[in-house]
């Protein structure tokens, strides 16, 4: 049965893809990186420094983003069912258009895919013919984070922060989010020369873990307004979450 793993949201005790949430930036050529920590007066300004500096850069290149696609790998490590360290890996492809209409095509091991209008959102099983409506974008679609990033807010004010790999060509920036959330904590792989995300990281409240890595990325490409919206036939079961 198709599931797609990230969050589990309340009522349906369904996990969804993320971002960007969280989830979908380029992978880019590494070169020289933005932020020197030899310019840096102490240890703790090194860290201040690069934290400011790493969400600045992140949020000009969302700022920038028209639309994006990409394929991406999905790791999920399930301790909340079955065997505890229990793994499974996915494949798909990734779609995003401004302002909020996001597509996950799972291609394997099983076929299903996640649409989100920014209006509602449908969740597809392919192999049970079955197909779940939700309003607005399914509580969590986009990972929490980036629907922060896409809209524009300073994550500073929302998550308790931390950086690492300070100088490095990828730094590891983590986030700590208040009481409520649907996740416990996150870490975006970011590119310190472009800004771009290549992996991000979600554990929820019950421990469970989903990577995804990101890769052959292309923005800006125009994307049809059709790939955002599903198309119900007369075969399918319907859900219909209030």
């Amino acid at each position: 049965m198709f599931v797609a793993r990230l969050l589990i949201v309340p009522r349906l005790n369904r996990i969804f893809p993320s971002v960007f949430l969280v989830s979908f930036f380029g992978l880019s050529a590494y070169g020289e990186t933005f932020y020197d920590p030899a310019r840096a007066r102490s240890p703790s300004q090194q860290k201040a420094d690069c934290l400011d500096q790493t969400l600045n850069l992140a949020q000009t290149y969302f700022d920038g983003i028209g639309d994006l696609s990409a394929d991406f790998i999905q790791e999920n490590w399930n301790v909340a069912l079955g065997e505890v360290g229990s793994k499974s890996v996915s494949s798909g492809a990734f779609k995003f258009s401004e302002p909020k209409s996001v597509r996950w095509e799972y291609f394997t091991p099983d076929p299903g895919l996640v649409v989100s209008d920014g209006e509602k959102t449908w969740i597809f099983d392919l192999a049970n013919k079955e197909v779940q409506v939700l309003p607005g974008k399914g509580g969590g679609l986009s990972g929490g984070v980036l629907d922060f990033l896409l809209n524009g807010s300073d994550l500073r004010e929302e998550f308790g922060l931390e950086v690492e790999d300070c100088g490095s060509p990828v730094v590891s920036l983590f986030l700590a989010p208040g009481e409520e959330s649907l996740f416990e904590r996150a870490k975006l792989r970011i590119n310190s020369r472009t800004g771009h995300i290549s992996e991000t990281e979600i554990i929820d409240p019950f421990g469970n873990r989903t990577r995804i890595k990101f890769s052959n990325v292309q923005t800006d490409q125009g994307l049809e307004e059709s790939l955002f919206k599903f198309r119900i036939s007369e075969d399918m079961r319907v859900l219909k979450i209030p």
